[in-house]
């Protein structure tokens, strides 16, 4: 399934860009103990959960990709991840036109991601995180068409 990404914090950075979801201003800036692996970012127009914020999303790529901008992708697994009591999955997309992982390449991808997650939440000591299973596509891309279809008809409701 495709969608856009916008960018937060590129590949390399140990800066995350906090951008209001809706408008794309730039609130401020978060410091990070370890560099992302990847581009991080979220998917407009996916408002949902307890927090009423978009899907995050790593855009798998070695491509240099620069925050505060938008990226077609395509979404091909979704990163179980548990923050305390609190569901927030993460999509893995690649952007159109570059091939998704092999198989093969997915395990590898899971144990990346979960250390860099992991490194990153100690800064927080408090707060219980699990990195789960990688689910396939066709997980993620329930999971984008079901918060698509929530924000739609959320708006056509104001």
């Amino acid at each position: 399934m495709d969608c856009q990404v916008f960018i937060e914090a590129e590949a390399g950075s140990c800066v995350k860009g906090v951008y209001d979801e809706r408008s794309f201003a730039r609130l401020r800036d978060r410091r990070t103990l370890a560099p992302y692996p990847y581009a991080y970012g979220f998917i407009p127009g996916t408002q949902g959960g307890p927090e009423d914020e978009c899907l995050d999303c790593y855009l798998i790529t070695r491509r240099p990709l620069s925050a505060g901008r938008l990226y077609a992708a395509r979404v091909f697994a979704l990163l179980e991840f548990f923050e305390g009591d609190e569901l927030d999955h993460k999509l893995l997309a690649a952007p159109v036109g570059e091939a998704a992982p092999t198989a093969a390449e997915l395990a590898a991808l899971r144990d990346e991601l979960a250390s860099f997650i992991t490194a990153i939440f100690r800064a927080y000591p408090d707060v219980s995180i699990r990195v789960g299973e990688l689910q396939p596509a066709q997980e993620a891309e329930r999971l984008l068409a079901a918060r698509l279809a929530s924000s739609v008809s959320s708006q056509s409701s104001d």
